[in-house]
């Protein structure tokens, strides 16, 4: 399926960012990666001295990314998006596969994320 508006381009590009960053791209290599918080940080875009309120809705739009593709691809009764020219931009696999890592993430620096006062929905 193709994408027809501007705001279907801007959650492409949203995912895009999601399954290419190499945070991401390394544990697909390697599930036992990252082992340091500051990895993950990396990935949600924060840094050392980051507000727990912006590590919140950091983490949050992640969340919300993954859940926006995932009904996208349901509505459309498709699997995957693909760009005007035909190039893949996902499929249920990656969305899948990126909400595992998300997930994971959440789990093995629950630790860290309560240390910095940073409180998550429940999944």
């Amino acid at each position: 399926m193709r994408l027809p508006c501007k705001a279907e381009r801007a959650l492409a590009d949203a995912v895009a960012h999601v399954l290419s960053h190499p945070v991401f791209r390394e544990w697909i290599k390697d599930p036992s990666l990252p082992k340091h918080f500051r990895e993950a940080g990396h990935f949600w875009g924060v840094a050392p001295g980051t507000p727990p309120s912006v590590i919140r809705t950091r983490i949050g739009e992640v969340d919300k990314t993954l859940e926006a593709a995932r009904s996208l691809l349901e509505s459309k009764g498709v699997d995957g998006i693909a760009a005007q020219h035909g190039r893949a931009l996902f499929d249920r696999n990656d969305i899948i596969r990126a909400s595992e890592f998300q997930k994971m993430l959440k789990t093995r620096f629950a630790k860290d994320l309560a240390t910095l006062s940073v409180e998550l929905a429940e999944d």
